[in-house]
């Protein structure tokens, strides 16, 4: 099949968004350096979200409209997987290479497809999406919710589909109360004295005996990256295994006040984990 004109797409490097903002960000970061590495204009498509009855592109607040793909774009690059779900290696109408990983990437212009959480993606400099949170974030330093959050450790505990969900389950596990109690404590403070966020109240209120004061829920702010970036203002972080608040602690920049899981997935034999190496680990 004869490609169609393609326009601006012929030399841009095209990130295809999906999933949750956490995710949102390491594929932006991925497709920033990509296209940077070949002098070409990144862009951005969220055109998965059109099928997507869970999530949203709620990276849209630091994300250029111009450098996002139009409806007529979209439609030329269309869908990266085929009805029976595996990945092609071209798209149908404008026959744009679809590539999956930072090596297979560089070159001519490509659909870029997956996650980009692999050791190499995550040792990539944040730089440019870290400048891009901070601007949202002194957009939010007189938020109701900022004065309670610094100068404290930050504790995120993430339930939703790590809790519910059979493949996140599988992949990620839970994360053990104790971890929690066992990272405050290594960074000098009880968990009393922290900010917990979580999309669980109920479920901290009962496990920790902390009052709701102290618990900041999904509906305390008003999208995900004002989470994020409130999340960010403490003066220590621990995180479970989480792509969300591991943009809150890159963000932060506090290596040292830092705790993560020791391991990151259940299958932990290649020892892969997305925790910085400045980051404290703990066993979860």
């Amino acid at each position: 099949m004869p490609s169609i004109r393609t326009g601006r797409m012929q030399e841009a490097v095209i990130s295809w968004i999906q999933g949750g903002l956490g995710n949102q960000l390491f594929q932006i970061n991925a497709g920033h350096h990509i296209a940077s590495w070949e002098n070409r204009p990144h862009l951005v498509s969220v055109s998965s979200y059109r099928r997507d009855a869970l999530r949203n592109f709620t990276s849209a607040a630091i994300v250029d409209k111009e450098t996002r793909t139009n409806a007529l774009e979209n439609a030329l690059i269309g869908a990266p997987y085929s009805r029976a779900g595996s990945m092609k290696t071209r798209t149908t109408l404008s026959r744009l290479r679809i590539e999956t990983t930072l090596e297979d990437a560089s070159g001519k212009p490509a659909v870029l497809v997956g996650f980009f959480q692999e050791p190499d993606a995550v040792a990539l400099s944040t730089h440019f999406v870290a400048a891009s949170l901070d601007r949202f974030r002194e957009r939010q330093s007189d938020h109701p919710l900022a004065k309670q959050i610094r100068g404290r450790v930050v504790v995120h505990v993430r339930r939703g589909d790590y809790a519910s969900a059979p493949g996140a389950i599988s992949a990620f596990g839970s994360i053990r109360p104790d971890f929690y109690l066992e990272a405050t404590e290594r960074l000098g403070v009880s968990i009393r004295d922290t900010v917990m966020f979580t999309d669980d109240p109920d479920y901290v209120i009962q496990t920790f005996a902390l009052p709701s004061s102290q618990i900041i829920g999904p509906s305390d702010a008003a999208t995900d990256l004002e989470t994020l970036v409130l999340m960010s203002m403490g003066n220590g972080m621990v995180l479970p295994n989480s792509t969300f608040s591991w943009w809150a602690a890159e963000l932060m920049n506090r290596p040292e006040r830092t705790i993560a899981p020791e391991f990151w997935f259940v299958d932990h034999r290649k020892g892969q984990t997305l925790a910085r190496d400045t980051w404290g680990r703990v066993p979860n």
